[in-house]
């Protein structure tokens, strides 16, 4: 949201999630496209209060794979991102 890249949430009841144009959509159109629990918990963090975010339980599976999707979203929207050299660090904290 700071950085100017934030989803577009207009359509977030939608089944997919397109992250090259970073909005919600029902076609399955791109290989970019995301379904299934990855999008049901993208959705519960997008809008949510900071200090909220300890009330949300995910499983080590799906903190990780949330975290990919991020990652995935900052190299495809941010000219230059590199994953974080403390990803390992964060793999580690998740388990």
């Amino acid at each position: 949201k700071f950085l100017g890249i934030y989803p577009d949430t207009t359509d977030i009841d939608k089944n997919y999630f397109d992250l090259v144009n970073g909005v919600f959509t029902n076609n399955n159109s791109s290989k970019g496209c995301y379904a299934g629990r990855n999008i049901i918990v993208l959705k519960k963090f997008l809008g949510m209060k900071f200090d909220m975010v300890e009330s949300v339980y995910i499983n080590r599976t799906e903190r990780m794979e949330l975290l990919e999707l991020i990652i995935k979203y900052y190299q495809t929207h941010i000219q230059g991102f590199k994953p974080p050299n403390a990803l390992n660090i964060l793999h580690e904290v998740f388990d």
